[in-house]
């Protein structure tokens, strides 16, 4: 279904197959359950480009400098994210393997919390599984953006390098967020949703809409999401078995 790129969206369609039948769906409301505060990535259906952001008054300017600091001062450096288990905890895990720098993490209630206390100056670095915090402050001066979780730079901040041209490409990590309904929906009614879910995402306005929050919809088919979130698990489950992160 509909990929949605920064953590996990749930459609709860709650259904009764005896009162709402494939063809007349929907009969009844259905409720969205975003597990996360209101305002972050996740009221959006998208895949976002996420980003490492540092406030401005670290000594250092770029990715490359953010890793020859925590390398040269392990466990000196911490680094916010929007929870225990987001994409930005598996980045800053996954980076503090790759190249040998040990930093702090500091999990946060979702992305809003976060941001506040990079630009308050509470915590010295963000990982950021969307674009919200780079592009309402990019130039405030109060933060810099470091790198884009990528392998490719973005439209939407052409300047700022990807981890990818910088070689840390297998640090590509796009934060998505997907449709999810109950066990046991009928084929026809999963069929119908991710129908008129692709037809919007596929939308100019949708697009542009997106665009403006560096995100981009991705329209899938529900057997490729399921086969790309049965991915995800394998490659995020060694992150968290080597970083032995547990939950809380």
């Amino acid at each position: 279904m509909a990929r949605w790129k920064y953590a996990c969206v749930a459609l709860a369609a709650w259904l009764s197959a005896t009162v709402c039948g494939a063809q007349n769906f929907p009969s009844q409301a259905i409720r969205l359950v975003v597990p996360f505060p209101v305002g972050g990535p996740a009221d959006s259906i998208a895949r976002w480009m996420g980003n490492a952001i540092a406030n401005a008054q670290l000594p250092f300017s770029d990715f490359r400098g953010l890793v020859e600091y925590a390398r040269a001062n392990p466990l000196k450096l911490s680094y916010a994210t929007a929870g225990i288990g987001s994409v930005g905890h598996m980045i800053g895990e996954s980076l503090g393997s790759e190249v040998g720098a040990k930093m702090i993490h500091v999990p946060y209630k979702g992305t809003g919390p976060a941001a506040q206390d990079l630009l308050a100056g509470v915590v010295p670095l963000f990982i950021e599984t969307s674009s919200t915090t780079a592009l309402q402050h990019a130039s405030t001066g109060k933060v810099r953006i470091l790198a884009v979780t990528r392998k490719s730079r973005s439209a939407q901040l052409s300047q700022v390098p990807a981890l990818g041209e910088l070689g840390f490409g297998d640090l590509d990590s796009p934060a998505w967020f997907g449709l999810v309904g109950p066990a046991g929906m009928p084929p026809e009614v999963v069929t119908k949703i991710n129908h008129v879910v692709t037809q919007a995402l596929r939308t100019p306005q949708a697009k542009e809409a997106f665009a403006r929050i560096g995100a981009d919809p991705a329209p899938t088919a529900p057997e490729e999401f399921a086969q790309y979130i049965d991915l995800e698990i394998v490659r995020w489950g060694r992150v968290i078995k080597k970083a032995d992160i547990k939950p809380m």
